[in-house]
């Protein structure tokens, strides 16, 4: 079966033994609630290690403004769908303001984490790790169970462990 945004909200579900949706913009509490955090989740766990199907390079745009950072020569503009700046190209020394990047490399061109919205790439570890930290967010909510919210939020933090590890390798 190949990775979907619901079938990633239905495996959380499933670990909570909840009723499973068929869209998540359905006029369903379950739907209503996984898709209240869905975005903002994966963009969390995305931002947290460097996975290797989110990596992404790219040659940002030079903006035409003088550096307002002391030291540095360029200002670019960071790309709409970076979530996390890993290095420049050529290690160049770079500090990033706002949604700018300030360094003396020329072209800018650097490595960093996507905002990956395709499920069909992600790793099998990711998705298990992300549909446990959905569920773990909204276990409470859903069942009132204290302890099974405790529960899924130990095997959220597992799975993520796990993921980190094996995409590492």
């Amino acid at each position: 079966m190949s990775n979907s945004n619901v079938s990633s909200a239905n495996t959380a579900l499933t670990y909570l033994a909840s009723s499973r949706i068929i869209d998540l913009s359905q006029n369903d509490e379950n739907a209503r609630r996984i898709n209240a955090i869905f975005n903002s989740t994966r963009e969390s766990l995305l931002s947290e290690h460097n996975w290797n199907f989110a990596r992404t390079q790219a040659t940002m745009g030079l903006l035409d403004e003088t550096p307002t950072v002391a030291d540095y020569a360029y200002v670019y503009q960071i790309p709409s769908d970076c979530l996390r700046v890993i290095r420049m190209d050529g290690d160049q020394d770079f500090i990033v303001v706002s949604d700018n990047i300030y360094t003396n490399a020329s072209p800018g061109v650097i490595e960093y984490i996507s905002n990956e919205t395709n499920p069909a790439r992600f790793s099998p570890g990711f998705v298990r790790a992300f549909a446990y930290r959905l569920a773990a967010d909204i276990a409470y909510g859903v069942t009132q169970n204290a302890t099974l919210a405790t529960a899924m939020e130990t095997k959220a933090v597992t799975a993520l462990k796990e993921a980190k590890w094996s995409d590492s390798q």
